[in-house]
């Protein structure tokens, strides 16, 4: 379905339950879409790099539907704190927020290794998840293959390392 047909919401739940908590969401209820942001990063075990999944967001499940979510979602879902809402009781993400949760939704909410241009002092994506971001890269570590990558998120300033190649220019 496309973007501007869609509502994102973002749910708090239980570190560690948010899978759970997907399957919940998409099996109770229809035309709800969710999403448990993940980040795919390369790490050195044995000389050997490897590609493994850790969580993007702790504690995070964004969801996506047409319609408004039903308001007995937190009674009707186990291990949920609290729907992310702002003044007068809006549910629906806004702004930066609704950004955030529409490029995790372009990504199927799993964030991969990108690749990174070093031309002089600047730092260029030219491929991956992060070409289309909304954060910024402060750090850049090539021998680790990682970029630190800053983002807004619930009002509250966040910085997430992901993997990243880089590559120089000669």
């Amino acid at each position: 379905m496309p973007e501007s047909d869609l509502q994102a919401y973002c749910i708090l739940c239980r570190t560690g339950a948010e899978q759970e908590v997907k399957q919940k969401v998409e099996s109770f209820m229809t035309g709800i879409e969710a999403i448990v942001p993940s980040r795919v990063i390369e790490e050195k075990k044995d000389r050997q790099w490897r590609k493994v999944e850790r969580p993007l967001l702790p504690g995070y499940v964004f969801l996506y539907s047409a319609s408004d979510l039903p308001h007995d979602l937190i009674w009707k879902i186990g291990h949920l704190y609290r729907i992310l809402q702002y003044e007068r009781g809006l549910r629906g993400l806004q702004g930066e927020d609704r950004d955030y949760a529409f490029w995790l939704y372009r990504h199927q909410g799993q964030i991969k290794p990108s690749t990174v241009l070093e031309e002089g002092g600047t730092i260029r994506v030219i491929d991956g998840p992060l070409l289309d971001a909304t954060g910024k890269i402060t750090r850049l570590d090539k021998r680790h293959r990682r970029a630190w990558v800053q983002f807004t998120f619930d009002g509250q300033t966040r910085t997430v390392s992901l993997s990243a190649s880089c590559v120089e220019q000669m």
